[in-house]
């Protein structure tokens, strides 16, 4: 599990490829790309606590996609 400032902060710099290229992918749908990079960094501060210690974040989103529908239910 991610705690404290430093731990979340490194989250997001390791997942920052996966946030961006996932914003880059609804660009032109209305929204500018620097609001969908932050919804995406929210999101992935919200998911960090419910993946499994020692799980991969993008091995635990695979899962929640294919298997429930959405990463967030």
């Amino acid at each position: 599990m991610i705690e404290g400032r430093a731990g979340v902060e490194a989250a997001c710099a390791a997942y920052r490829p996966l946030v961006r290229a996932t914003a880059r992918r609804y660009l032109g749908r209305g929204a500018e790309f620097e609001d969908l990079e932050q919804e995406g960094y929210l999101a992935l501060i919200r998911l960090l606590p419910r993946c499994p210690p020692g799980e991969p974040l993008p091995r635990f989103l695979k899962s929640r996609l294919w298997n429930r529908g959405s990463a967030l239910s």
